[in-house]
C-alpha cells in the first residue's frame, strides 16, 4: 500500500511540474484518442474540448466522461458536459471537471458561449471558474476565474484551421507559493482525406512546458463505428480510440500508451436529442 502511495507523489510531483497545479488533459475521448487533437475537430463531441465547434452540430446533447490517468483512481477525471443550440448559429454549453480525491481536488467550471459567422468562421468564448484545495485545515483553497477563447475557419468542405488559447493573460492560483494556472495555445488543421477518413495535426504550447505536436486519424468504418489513432510529441503518448453511435446515443473509448507510466482509459457516454 505505501509503495503505491510513493508512486502517486512520484507521478503528481512530474505531472504538476509539467502542467503547472492545474492540468486539462481532453474530455473527450474522441481527443484522446486521436493524440489530444481538439482546435480543428467539428464534431459535436470536440466541443468541450473546443469551444468553438459548439454550433455546428445544431443539436443538444450532454455527456458523462471518466478518465483515470496511469490506472490510478486517485488521477481521475469526471467531466459532464452540456451543449444546447440557441438559433441556427450560436449556441451555449455547459462543462464541468473534477479530478483528484477528498485529499486533493482540483474543479473547474466553464460556461461557454459560440458563433457562426457567415459559412467559414466559427468563434467562441469560455468563462471558467477554477479552484482547488485540500481536506487539510491548515492549507489554503483557491478560487479563480479566467477564460478561453477559441477559432475555427473553414477554408473548403475538406479543410478546417482551428485555435484555441485557455487562461492568455496568465492568470496565476498563488503568486506566494508559486502555483501556477498554464497558458495553452493550441493551433490545428483537419483535412478529411476521403470522406471516411480525417487527418489531423496539432502544434501545442504549455507556457510551462516545450511544445507538443499531436496528430491522429479518425477512420468511419461504417455510418455506426469510428476508429481513431494518434500520437503526442511532449510526452511521447500512443493513442488508439473506438466510437459507436446511433441517432441519440453515442459511446466512445479511448487509451493513451506513455512508455514508463502505463495506460490512461477514457469513456464518455452521450444523449444527444
Amino acid at each position: 500500500m505505501q509503495k503505491k502511495y510513493y508512486i502517486f507523489i512520484i507521478i503528481l510531483t512530474i505531472y504538476f511540474r509539467g502542467f503547472g497545479q492545474f492540468a486539462f488533459p481532453p474530455s473527450s475521448p474522441q481527443s484522446s484518442g486521436m493524440g489530444n487533437i481538439s482546435a480543428s475537430l467539428k464534431d459535436w463531441r470536440a466541443a468541450s474540448d473546443n469551444i468553438a465547434a459548439l454550433p455546428l452540430s445544431g443539436k443538444t446533447s450532454i455527456a458523462l466522461s471518466l478518465s483515470q490517468y496511469y490506472m490510478l483512481p486517485e488521477m481521475s477525471y469526471k467531466t459532464i458536459t452540456f451543449a444546447i443550440p440557441t438559433s441556427k448559429i450560436n449556441a451555449l454549453g455547459m462543462h464541468y471537471t473534477h479530478f483528484g480525491t477528498p485529499s486533493y481536488n482540483e474543479q473547474r467550471l466553464a460556461i461557454q458561449y459560440a458563433q457562426l459567422l457567415g459559412k467559414s468562421i466559427s468563434i467562441g468564448l469560455e468563462l471558467d471558474y477554477l479552484h482547488c484545495g485540500t481536506s487539510d485545515i491548515y492549507y489554503d483553497k483557491y478560487h479563480r476565474i479566467t477564460f478561453a477563447t477559441a477559432l475555427q475557419l473553414y477554408l473548403s468542405k475538406d479543410l478546417t484551421l482551428g485555435f484555441y488559447a485557455f487562461n492568455p493573460l496568465s492568470v496565476n492560483l498563488n503568486e506566494t507559493y508559486n502555483q501556477k494556472i498554464p497558458t495553452i495555445i493550441k493551433i490545428g488543421m483537419g483535412y478529411s482525406i476521403a470522406p471516411q477518413l480525417l487527418a489531423a495535426v496539432e502544434f501545442e504550447k504549455n507556457i510551462y512546458m516545450k511544445h507538443c505536436i499531436n496528430t491522429g486519424l479518425e477512420y468511419k468504418a461504417f455510418e455506426f463505428l469510428d476508429i481513431r489513432i494518434g500520437f503526442s510529441s511532449q510526452p511521447i503518448i500512443y493513442s488508439v480510440g473506438i466510437g459507436f453511435k446511433s441517432k441519440s446515443w453515442s459511446i466512445d473509448f479511448s487509451t493513451q500508451m506513455h512508455n514508463q507510466l502505463g495506460i490512461s482509459p477514457s469513456i464518455a457516454v452521450a444523449y444527444i436529442f
